[in-house]
């Protein structure tokens, strides 16, 4: 199972990919993002990839993904897709609370450190950048 999800998400990065990276998005594609505030969480990371106009990430049991915009300093984040599998009972709490705040992102802000998303309410989310696992 998984790894027909690893191939229909290779497959969905490919699709979303151009040749070329021009675009307002060129900040946020190739890299790979871990959220910093998991208090919670001690055995995982939860984290954050961008292709030319897709999303995907793990949020702790489940890997995700979807589609977003960015115009200006705003960002949308299309319906979020995820895995159906089952894990402890508080990280799927720290999971749902994730992607419903990420569905909630309004705008962002880059730096070298890392990534902020903001939500309508005001939450913040805070990515620190890290390297993308070699192959």
């Amino acid at each position: 199972m998984k790894k027909i999800f690893l191939g229909l998400l290779f497959l969905l990065s490919l699709m979303g990919c151009t040749n070329s990276m021009i675009g307002k998005n060129e900040n946020l594609v190739g890299k790979q993002y871990a959220l910093v505030q998991q208090v919670e969480a001690k055995d995982y990371q939860i984290t954050l990839n961008f292709a030319e106009n897709n999303f995907f990430g793990f949020a702790g049991v489940n890997n995700y993904f979807g589609k977003y915009e960015i115009q200006d300093k705003k960002i949308t984040f299309g319906a979020i897709g995820r895995t159906m599998m089952a894990g402890p009972q508080e990280i799927m709490k720290v999971e749902d609370d994730f992607l419903s705040k990420i569905e909630k992102a309004v705008s962002y802000e880059i730096s070298k450190e890392g990534l902020i998303l903001t939500t309508d309410k005001g939450e913040k989310l805070i990515f620190k950048l890290i390297e993308t696992p070699k192959k």
